[in-house]
């Protein structure tokens, strides 16, 4: 993934923590392990990546770097850093969206993905790039992105929507995760209940579980 196309995520990140200057671990400076990410070394770019986990908030403009590297390695293991931060990295909702979405890398969008479902309620604005990656060619990938979707309470008509279709999908854990969502969704997934009803039925005990489960969070109020 070209740089280029996250580099307009860190403006609010560099607003609040600020890049370069003071010493961090292993006596190296933030702009030291930027350097290092852009490396031509593989162990290199792990071991700023690993460094810059020590640092914390003031790490999150390099993870956003990270996310456009190169090497799907270094991508993934920024996206699972920024789900260590969590909320406090809500300033990386629109690159993780665009990761989770677009990434080449199985991996990065399954790091992305659970990242974002981490962050809960603050991620709302990364629902309609999860609802699309309801869509993905990768199962792993499908299931994450559900069980993101519940997690931001992503109760849009569109979400509700592709997540009963994903009710039927070929992998029973990708339909387990979408009753899941929906029944973290409560009410606000009533549109679900027939879908749900037919998944009573699914031939997997565990979905049919989840099922019944979710028919109960979404009549709780009732």
């Amino acid at each position: 993934m070209a740089r280029v196309i996250l580099v307009w995520a860190l403006a609010p990140c560099l607003a609040l923590s600020g890049c370069g200057g003071p010493s961090n671990p292993e006596g190296q400076s933030l702009t030291d392990w930027q350097r290092d990410l852009d490396g031509a070394s593989p162990e290199g770019r792990r071991r700023a990546v690993e460094a810059l986990q020590r640092v914390g908030l003031r790490a999150i403009p390099m993870f956003v770097v990270a996310l456009g590297s190169a090497d799907p390695a270094v991508r993934a293991s920024a996206a699972r850093a920024l789900g260590r931060i969590g909320p406090m990295a809500v300033e990386t909702v629109p690159a993780l969206a665009h990761v989770v979405a677009h990434d080449p890398d199985r991996d990065v969008r399954v790091a992305a993905a659970e990242t974002l479902g981490r962050m809960g309620d603050i991620a709302r604005d990364a629902g309609p790039a999860l609802t699309h990656t309801l869509a993905d060619s990768d199962a792993d990938v499908r299931s994450s992105a559900a069980l993101a979707l519940g997690r931001i309470g992503a109760s849009e008509p569109a979400a509700v929507s592709r997540l009963v279709e994903t009710l039927s999908d070929p992998q029973p854990d990708v339909r387990a995760s979408a009753a899941t969502a929906l029944g973290q969704l409560g009410p606000d997934a009533r549109a679900a209940v027939p879908a749900l009803r037919e998944a009573l039925s699914d031939s997997r005990p565990l979905v049919r579980m989840l099922a019944e489960d979710a028919l109960r969070r979404i009549d709780a109020d009732d």
